[in-house]
């Protein structure tokens, strides 16, 4: 059975979709699929089929459509990795070519443009209940089109679930395949020499790194050694670097760009995962601190629930509240037991949702269009 798999990141890019990708890339083939990928990238390459981000949107755009259009005519099925980048130049080679067609969201892509671009600072849940015109506007009609034409809609989360449903999609194509990561032996090796907590993800309004970092200036009050490390890159990066100037906190504060194998080894010798975020559909990452043993505090929004118990596997607070942030990163700094016993109850949590479950489910789920 052959896959065409188009993606919008792939690593270096660094981000959950990415390394879902990757994942798929690499393990389908053991279950009797070829398997090539297309994505967009800011260099050529020869491991997978990368379209160059340069030029226009519509350059790029076509070229994405013409690289795929090329490939996917001796695929069984095409499975689109979201549904605007990839989802709608694949929507619009599987009908032409008369292709089944499976997408991802992990998310919602016009919400996220709208508060990239300043349109609107309302939580995704208020989101889904507004229309708006223009760009925005066109890009919420363009995911949903692209959700009706696929055979199948597939989500990591019930919280997913419904969002993708209140867009009109029958629930009875929405399948929910949660996220996996593979063990990462590496970090039993790793030792903190220092106070770091660390926080990764897309430089972004809603991913809250603002508040994060605002706080260091009283953590350091308490913990003069504390580092906050953020990996990561976007549109608020040079508005961030500016506010830990203004902090005096460049010492204490860094953000920077690593590939994914060092990301897990400084995530395995951190002493926490903090994420501040206001919109989670399943966090990959928080899974990923959990494989390499770090305990994590993040916020109570999206299908973070489904993945911490407050208390038991990590700790759970409200999004950019300043005093729940700052009580919850003390009570983990100045607690050694409760660390370790998130970390334990953690590695448990993170073998439910196994890599081989997960493959498992998908394999079985795209066999279905298996000419």
């Amino acid at each position: 059975m052959r896959i065409l798999i188009a993606a919008d990141i792939y690593p270096p890019d660094i981000g959950g979709p990415a390394t879902y990708a990757e994942f798929l890339k690499t393990q389908l083939p053991a279950f009797g699929m070829l398997v090539e990928l297309i994505c967009y990238s800011d260099k050529a390459g020869r491991d997978v089929v990368r379209v160059v981000r340069s030029g226009s949107r519509l350059v790029r755009y076509v070229n994405y459509f013409w690289q795929l259009k090329k490939r996917a005519r001796q695929a069984d099925v095409i499975y689109a990795m979201g549904p605007v980048s990839a989802g709608v130049p694949a929507s619009w080679v599987a009908t032409l070519l008369r292709k089944p067609l499976v997408v991802k969201v992990v998310g919602d892509y016009a919400w996220e443009q709208a508060r990239n671009r300043r349109v609107t600072d309302i939580g995704i849940d208020e989101f889904q209940r507004q229309k708006f015109s223009g760009r925005v506007g066109r890009l919420q009609r363009a995911e949903r089109r692209v959700c009706r034409r696929a055979q199948k809609v597939i989500v990591p989360s019930q919280y997913l679930k419904r969002i993708v449903s209140g867009w009109g999609i029958d629930e009875r194509k929405i399948e929910v395949i949660y996220n996996a990561v593979p063990g990462w032996s590496p970090h039993a090796n790793a030792i903190a020499t220092e106070q770091t907590i660390v926080s990764i993800g897309r430089l972004v309004p809603w991913k809250g790194f603002e508040l994060l970092i605002s706080l260091m200036p009283d953590l350091l009050m308490v913990k003069p050694d504390l580092k906050l490390a953020i990996y990561g890159s976007g549109p608020d990066q040079a508005k961030l670097e500016e506010l830990i100037r203004q902090l005096k906190a460049a010492r204490a504060v860094s953000i920077t760009k690593v590939d994914h194998e060092e990301l897990m080894f400084r995530l395995s010798s951190a002493v926490m995962l903090v994420l501040n975020t206001g919109y989670e559909g399943f966090a990959h990452t928080v899974l990923e601190a959990m494989a390499a043993g770090t305990p994590v505090v993040t916020t109570n929004i999206g299908g973070n629930p489904e993945i911490i118990t407050d208390g038991h596997n990590g700790l759970l607070v409200a999004y950019n509240q300043a005093g729940e942030l700052k009580a919850a990163i003390l009570r983990l700094l100045n607690d050694s037991a409760l660390r370790q016993q998130l970390v334990s109850n953690a590695a448990r949590t993170w073998q439910r949702f196994s890599v081989e479950a997960m493959l498992e489910q998908t394999a079985s789920m795209l066999r279905q269009y298996a000419r």
